[in-house]
């Protein structure tokens, strides 16, 4: 009979880092990097006032750590955005209702 342990296919799970250029996703994938997991990162651009200096950090801290940035355009769905809550130094973020 067969050792169960040699049929159980082995299956290799990728997480995936949306960088937004800010401190707990740099933090988060610089420690998935320390521990030498298997992951990606993505940053979603939404084509917001903000977003050149969001995109510019993902892509230092994806520089950093040796990996590529998948950039995914998003831009379209700035036109659906249903309100605007304007944050201290001219930020915006999506008010989802």
């Amino acid at each position: 009979m067969p050792d169960p342990d040699q049929m159980v296919r082995r299956v290799q799970t990728e997480t995936v880092v949306v960088l937004s250029g800010g401190l707990d996703s740099a933090v988060l994938a610089f420690s998935l990097h320390q521990r030498g997991e298997n992951f990606r990162l993505i940053y979603l651009d939404y084509g917001k006032p903000v977003s050149t200096k969001e995109k510019r950090a993902a892509r230092q801290i994806s520089s950093y750590l040796g990996r590529p940035l998948e950039i995914v355009n998003l831009h379209g769905l700035a036109d659906l955005q249903g309100g605007l809550v304007l944050l201290g130094g001219g930020q915006d973020e999506l008010d989802v209702k």
